[in-house]
């Protein structure tokens, strides 16, 4: 069990993807980069936590950790707060909900998101999947 968000969890994130038989269907005309950032917050994670993906065609192609966004271009950047994204890897929140919530922020297309329900439901399904520690639970 990885600790999220950690190296060890973007391994078990991008190897899940890749498994992903829901994914790899719904993400079939998927060209677009993704970033996900989660905040630090206080108490709970010292540090913003920065995972860039490349989808393409129902896989992700490769990943990256980075030290800051202005390390790798993204076509969407996904951001909210280790809390919000703590309930989402733990099934207990919606993505889609959120998004139109605007609890988690988005650079990039949301017509194009929005348009793509079952790719971003396939993509937090993954993420609900990655058995997970949180190191403010323990």
């Amino acid at each position: 069990m990885a600790i999220f968000p950690s190296k060890e969890w973007a391994d078990d994130v991008y190897s899940k993807i890749n498994a992903s038989e829901e994914y790899a269907k719904t993400a079939a005309d998927w060209e677009k980069s993704v970033t996900l950032i989660i905040e630090a917050e206080k108490g709970k994670l010292d540090n913003s936590f920065i995972l860039w993906l490349d989808p393409w065609h129902g896989k992700v192609r490769s990943y990256e950790i980075l030290k800051s966004i202005e390390d790798k271009q993204s076509d969407f950047i996904i951001t909210s707060t280790y809390s919000t994204w703590k309930e989402i890897v733990k099934g207990e929140k919606n993505p889609t909900k959120l998004l139109l919530e605007r609890k988690l922020k988005v650079k990039g297309s949301m017509t194009y998101l929005l348009r793509r329900t079952k790719t971003n439901d396939a993509l937090m399904n993954v993420l609900k999947s990655v058995k997970s520690e949180f190191a403010d639970e323990g």
